[in-house]
């Protein structure tokens, strides 16, 4: 600061004796001053840094390697060469005049030169239109799953009985740093009736906010009212329920019946399936997945299994099986009960499970993942062939005859005997009312389907919704809920085209009793904070998916895509380069006279490598930049041919990104530079007297 003040006093007193050369020279002289100083300083250091121990051992491995060693040499002298290329020497040409001969030389072979650029243009072009057709989709896809608030969204859910989603949990989630909103959903079964169609589908309870968050578009009508939007505050019909005792008390009554897992498929005959051949196939010891597994029962085709379809937990399957809707108006399974002889797993090898008396067999369930189940036609060709069988050895069908051990053969001879096994299960449970006010529902595109209606035949109408409401939803009590028949109006139709779906105020839901939520949607404030959000949320024991880990999945998927399309079209780039290079190489034995005769009027070698250097540089430069513009013009035309003939909904399907034009030219040049050193250094070779009399 000292110093400041000193340059400006001196400076207001020069200026006031107005001797402005004086002024520029004493500032110059202070400039200097401060220069040697720092030069000195930074000298100072140097010599010190030289002096370390570990500076030392670098610089001596520096001069081992690259003055002592073949290798060392070959890559310094190369390093020394291009850097020469780039910054020549005193008395060289300059690249202003490089380039300008080099283009004359091109123009003086146009056609050769014209081929050879259009080998590169059309190389590029390839990459170019491949690629950008990448980004096109890129765009597309990820334009449809992303909106505005998207990237700031987490969906939080609960995947373990540890924790669950409530209103103490909520009310974290909305105390947490960065935390916007919160907006509960509840997911539940029900029975639809409307008009004379009746239907098992989803029904979501939600909120306009949940919706807007969900980016759900609403195609007719419009969203909840403010009354129907309204929250729930009374009390609800199952707290009435527990304080009424048993019975029918304020519209409540236990009459219903539901169906338990484990209860056979009513009307359903005995079923003969084989498991599929090769295949070990897991067998539980309940229906359900979570359960515990007995062993795995070996698939062949020469093994026929002989069960009964029992309902079961919920799973994954292409045949539909896995997730249907039992009479009850639940989303179950179906599993198959039979007996399996069990095999188990041991380091990826499966042996039988073998007891004193042989391979162990139990009762239990398999899924419809891998079973096959026979038609009426090959159920008769196997009584017959198993009648051959038992005809020809005792022995054999005394096997196929084996009976359970022990305490599994006395349950299952108590389930003969009783006839549990051909009955369903049923449960009394409680039939609540909805004691909400307004009653609103929105109904999906897949329901209209299956109703044959329109848009506009529905709107303003009204259905009849049954809520089938499971204990994880009910913390008070044990068994399940069913509501009564309560009718809606329909105010509005979304598009979602793939599964029947209805959404009611949550507040419909929550006058039921239900004080858990299925999924929560949490928004922050600012994109960059909705990683911190979400470990905060998965350090409470919940899961949390965002739609940032679909995009990070296509931007990975879409990178592989853009490489493998990328190296189609570069097939056609590298041919277009040999080309060039076989330009090159003829146009220097074509010029051997030319260059002997510039090298004895005093030529350096340097200048002669650079001037072939500039000319590979020029056709690669302008074939890539050629290229560049034909692939996106390409792409443009076939982006008004889709948009305006073909799909009014897609007006981009290529896509060239403005960083990806400059590197493919960038590269392309980069190349092409590289693909005419070889031809450039044999030129700086040659010898001017017998580059003179070559012929």
């Amino acid at each position: 600061m000292n110093i400041i003040k000193k340059i400006t006093q001196n400076l207001k007193k020069l200026v006031a004796k107005e001797k402005p050369k004086k002024i520029v020279k004493i500032c110059w002289q202070f400039l200097r001053r401060k220069a040697e100083k720092l030069l000195f300083v930074g000298n100072k250091v140097f010599s010190r840094i030289r002096k370390s121990g570990w500076f030392g051992k670098l610089s001596y491995f520096y001069r081992r390697f690259f003055y002592h060693t073949r290798l060392g040499r070959k890559i310094y002298n190369f390093g020394k060469e291009i850097w020469m290329i780039i910054f020549p020497p005193k008395g060289s040409l300059p690249w202003r005049e490089v380039i300008k001969i080099s283009s004359k030389n091109l123009l003086a072979g146009q056609s050769r030169s014209m081929v050879t650029i259009g080998g590169v243009m059309v190389g590029v072009g390839a990459i170019v239109i491949l690629v950008s057709f990448s980004y096109g989709l890129q765009e597309m896809i990820t334009k449809r799953i992303i909106w505005p608030e998207a990237l700031r969204i987490a969906d939080v859910s609960s995947e373990s009985s540890l924790s669950v989603l409530d209103q103490q949990s909520l009310e974290k989630i909305k105390n947490l740093p960065g935390v916007k909103m919160v907006e509960p959903a509840v997911r539940l079964a029900g029975k639809v009736t409307f008009e004379n169609s009746k239907a098992e589908v989803v029904v979501v309870g939600l909120t306009n906010d949940y919706l807007k968050l969900s980016n759900i578009e609403i195609l007719k009508g419009n969203i909840f009212s403010k009354q129907a939007n309204a929250p729930f505050t009374g009390i609800s019909s199952l707290e009435k329920f527990l304080a009424s005792g048993k019975g029918e008390v304020a519209g409540v009554s236990t009459s219903q019946l539901l169906i338990e897992e484990g209860s056979e498929v009513k009307n359903s005959p005995t079923v003969s399936f084989r498991l599929r051949d090769g295949t070990y196939v897991p067998v539980y010891a309940e229906p359900r997945l979570t359960s515990r597994r007995l062993g795995f029962a070996q698939g062949s085709i020469l093994k026929i299994y002989k069960g009964t379809l029992v309902w079961g937990g919920v799973y994954e399957d292409q045949g539909g099986q896995g997730r249907t809707i039992s009479p009850d108006g639940q989303e179950m399974g179906k599993w198959l009960k039979a007996e399996f002889p069990l095999w188990d797993q041991f380091e990826g090898v499966y042996a039988p499970v073998n007891s004193g008396e042989g391979q162990v067999s139990r009762t239990g369930y398999v899924n419809f993942r891998d079973v096959w189940v026979l038609t009426e036609e090959e159920k008769e060709v196997e009584t017959i062939l198993e009648k051959k069988v038992l005809a020809e050895s005792t022995a054999a069908a005394s096997l196929e005859g084996a009976t359970l051990q022990g305490t599994e053969a006395a349950k299952l001879a108590e389930v003969v005997a009783t006839g549990s096994a051909s009955t369903e299960t049923i449960l009394e449970v409680p039939v609540l009312k909805v004691a909400q006010g307004a009653k609103e529902a929105l109904v999906s595109q897949a329901m209209l389907k299956a109703w044959g209606k329109k848009e506009e035949e529905v709107v303003g109408k009204n259905l009849d919704i049954e809520f089938i409401i499971t204990n994880s939803l009910l913390p008070d009590i044990s068994s399940r809920v069913l509501s009564e028949k309560t009718e809606y109006k329909i105010v509005g139709v979304f598009g979602e085209k793939l599964k029947p779906v209805v959404y009611v105020p949550l507040g419909d839901i929550q006058s039921l009793g239900v004080k858990r939520f299925s999924s929560l949607k949490v928004l922050v404030d600012k994109e960059s904070r909705l990683p911190e959000v979400r470990t905060l949320i998965q350090s409470m024991g919940l899961v949390t998916r965002s739609l940032s880990d679909t995009l990070s999945q296509i931007n990975r998927l879409f990178r592989v895509i853009r490489f493998l399309l990328g190296s189609f079209g570069a097939i056609a780039l590298i041919v277009a380069l040999f080309g060039m290079f076989n330009t090159m190489t003829v146009s220097l034995l074509e010029r051997m006279r030319e260059i002997g005769i510039m090298k004895s009027l005093g030529t350096t070698n340097l200048d002669v490598q650079r001037l072939f250097l500039a000319e590979a540089g020029l056709m690669s430069l302008v074939g890539g930049i050629c290229g560049v513009i034909f692939g996106g013009l390409i792409g443009e035309v076939i982006n008004i041919f889709v948009f305006n003939f073909a799909n009014k909904n897609v007006n981009q399907l290529f896509l060239l990104p403005l960083p990806f034009a400059v590197f493919i030219i960038l590269l392309t040049l980069f190349i092409g530079l590289a693909t005419g050193f070889y031809p450039s250094r044999r030129a700086k070779s040659i010898s001017a007297l017998n580059a003179i009399r070559y012929e």
